[in-house]
């Protein structure tokens, strides 16, 4: 006779195993602290080229519609700025890229222990069907 527990557990694993266990393996192969500093990096690349763009380009902007006179302007003043700028957007994106990545890995995880004690309990099924 087929046991329906049994039954339950192996398609909540398959489709486990179709939808989500190979990025979750991904996720999992990092130690947490080495998947969000990875992924912070990563953040922190694509910001900075967003940011030196924007900058560039208000830059730029300003410079051809006359707001600001390049030989006149004060450019210790405006690297500052400019700077200070670039620091806090990193601090805001560092600590939202962590958060998030953080609530990726422990997802991971929760879905990897659940897979694993579903394996243990078949089996312990598979066992008992020996005796």
């Amino acid at each position: 006779m087929v046991n329906k527990e049994k039954i339950k557990i192996m398609t909540k694993m398959a489709i486990y195993d179709k939808k989500a266990q190979q990025e979750d393996r991904l996720v999992k192969k990092y130690f947490k602290t080495d998947y969000i500093s990875l992924n912070n990096l990563k953040e922190i690349f694509f910001a900075t080229v967003f940011f030196v763009i924007i900058v560039g380009i208000s830059f730029i902007g300003n410079v051809l519609s006359e707001r600001i006179d390049i030989f006149e302007m004060n450019y210790k003043a405006m690297i500052i700025n400019v700077v200070i700028k670039y620091v806090v957007m990193l601090v805001v994106v560092v600590l939202i890229s962590t958060r998030i990545y953080s609530g990726i890995y422990d997802k991971a995880k929760k879905k990897l222990d659940k897979y694993n004690q579903n394996l243990e309990l078949l089996q312990k099924f598979s066992s008992n069907k020996g005796e």
